[in-house]
């Protein structure tokens, strides 16, 4: 799979406001990554490597997975006249979050979680990481108390 568990959005829905949804207690993955659905590679199930992938709000230029050293080149005055915004994202597809996800509430995938923080603590979790010397993933929780 290529994809590590660990760094995305989740939680619990804590309760509903209107409508329809998920019950309270249920447990939430946010999947942010959407793929323009129209491409060869959106069509395959590969939205992870959609190369005009769409975003919540317009606007955003998301770029999925890396190569160490590579450069990526923007035309400057149509980044900054058109508030473009850069997101980097390490996602694999739908399918493979879902089996991640079904892989560790099946006790079959134990994510390393180095340190968990409070949110008050922000900084220091990306202190931390700017140094290179965490294994596994550093969380921020983001719960009172």
């Amino acid at each position: 799979m290529p994809h590590v568990p660990g760094h995305e959005i989740s939680g619990r829905v804590v309760e509903l406001n209107g409508g329809t949804g998920p019950a309270p207690g249920t447990r939430v993955v946010v999947f942010h990554n959407w793929g323009c659905q129209q491409c060869a590679a959106c069509r395959s199930g590969l939205d992870n490597i959609c190369r005009t992938p769409r975003a919540w709000a317009g606007s955003r230029i998301v770029t999925v997975g890396y190569r160490v050293g590579e450069q990526i080149a923007v035309q400057s005055d149509a980044f900054t006249l058109w508030e473009h915004e850069l997101l980097g994202s390490r996602y694999g597809t739908r399918a493979d979050i879902t089996a991640g996800i079904r892989l560790v509430t099946g006790g079959l995938l134990r994510p390393v979680v180095s340190q968990v923080f409070a949110l008050e603590e922000a900084n220091e979790a990306v202190r931390r990481l700017e140094q290179g010397n965490v294994t596994g993933r550093l969380v921020v929780s983001v719960r009172p108390g």
